[in-house]
């Protein structure tokens, strides 16, 4: 066995134990009456945790959604139950209703509890008495996005609230008539992370990531093809807005719809021409999945095929220089990806989004670049300076974990609805 699966499995079980601590902080403090037993992927489950000094009640669904390689998604509806849990809230999780008893059953609970929220609503659910919170965590219209059209427009009916992990996709909601639209940033809950900035370094450059299977629909491809290569001469220009901005005039939105559901196609080309051009030069350890064949066979790249989500931390941690290479759908914000990391204190380059220079404004010009000399510059310098990498992880771990956890993003969520919180 090589000395990369012992440290694997090493952390891998340090990721179970530190698991099973959350699981054991959840049956003791939230539901000392109930046993929990939390398998990934997530058995269908229904649990109640009942707060000593409620302000009231938030329902959290959870999603039906099984991922092949990224199944602690199914942990995410006992985190965002634990963040609203310690704000002061009982919390009920529960799974989505599959058949008419139910969803009988359903409202049955929403009667009898008189919830403050409900979260990660089912779209078929019809309830005025709160707010029915979406969050949205692909672009919209994408065939296998979050939501679609139809979707979209039973939303302007009922009194849902969207929250959009990036700027650009609230005009998408916006020029359609929903008013009850807002941004909020990208969440990965730091419980199920662990600093792994001690591991010995083995890889000089890594990249996690999967890529898309284009689909060859040419009259639609043209309108996405212009834009990307502007994307390819300088990686902040801003796509999707541009995008919206050149269609909406002159097209139905059904025909939108095709396009950015086409775009979900693209949404991994910025990965492709970024790596393919940075391996002629350097070595790269490439764990992914759909990787093209000519960067899978390349005499520069060590590929390691499809790397498992609660791994993650460990690549990272034994990687000198993370690349973070955004999907082509974010504009502004950031993807998942990089709070793993920097939970992780994992150190990374990552091409430009506004938002790093927001809310990371003492390190943005450091880990960002917007083209493709400026990465290899940044590369050159930081595998020959191990201090500064090491400084600057620690300030994007310290600022993150003081600001940008999921308890922040609940904080935020109540904060629009005008609901109260408790900061223990």
């Amino acid at each position: 066995m090589s000395p990369r699966l012992v440290i694997v499995d090493c952390q891998q079980n340090k990721f179970e134990i530190e698991l099973d601590k959350f699981i054991k902080f959840l049956h003791q403090t939230l539901s000392a009456n109930q046993n929990i037993v939390l398998q990934l992927p997530m058995p269908k489950y229904n649990f109640h945790f009942p707060h000593p000094d409620p302000l009231g009640s938030i329902i959290v669904f959870s999603s039906k959604i099984n991922f092949a390689f990224a199944p602690a998604y199914s942990v995410f509806p006992f985190m965002w139950a634990k963040a609203f849990y310690e704000l002061g809230y009982n919390v009920d999780l529960l799974p989505p209703p599959e058949n008419q008893q139910e969803w009988n059953n359903l409202y049955e609970l929403l009667n009898r509890s008189s919830p403050s929220m409900i979260f990660r609503a089912p779209l078929g659910l019809q309830y005025k008495h709160c707010p029915l919170v979406i969050t949205i965590t692909e672009i919209p219209l994408w065939k296998e996005g979050s939501i679609s059209l139809k979707d979209l427009e039973r939303c302007k009916k009922e009194n849902f609230f969207l929250f959009c992990i990036e700027k650009s996709w609230l005009e998408i909601c916006k020029q359609l008539g929903i008013k009850n639209v807002y941004f909020i940033p990208h969440f990965a809950p730091h419980e199920i992370c662990y600093p792994t900035h001690s591991l010995p370094k083995i890889y000089p450059i890594s990249f996690v990531g999967n890529f898309t299977k284009p689909e060859d629909v040419p009259q639609i491809n043209a309108f996405i093809e212009t834009h990307l290569e502007h994307k390819k001469s300088s990686f902040d220009y801003p796509m999707i807005k541009n995008l919206l901005y050149e269609l909406a005039p002159s097209l139905s939105w059904q025909k939108i719809a095709e396009i950015y559901s086409c775009l979900g196609s693209r949404c991994e080309n910025m990965r492709y021409f970024i790596i393919s051009n940075l391996i002629q030069k350097y070595k790269l350890t490439l764990f992914g999945c759909n990787v093209p064949r000519d960067i899978t066979y390349h005499p520069n790249v060590d590929y390691k095929g499809p790397a498992m989500w609660l791994s993650l931390p460990v690549i990272f941690g034994m990687s000198v220089i993370n690349l973070n290479l955004h999907r082509v759908v974010y504009d502004y914000s950031t993807q998942e990806r990089t709070f793993m990391l920097i939970f992780s204190k994992a150190f990374f380059l990552t091409d430009y989004k506004e938002l790093f220079k927001t809310y990371f404004p003492e390190v943005y010009k450091e880990i960002c670049f917007k083209n493709l000399k400026e990465l290899q510059d940044k590369i050159e310098y930081y595998l020959n300076h191990n201090r500064e990498r090491m400084e600057i992880a620690e300030y994007l771990f310290q600022t993150a974990i003081s600001k940008h956890t999921l308890r922040h993003r609940a904080m935020e969520i109540l904060e629009v609805l005008n609901l109260p919180y408790r900061e223990e």
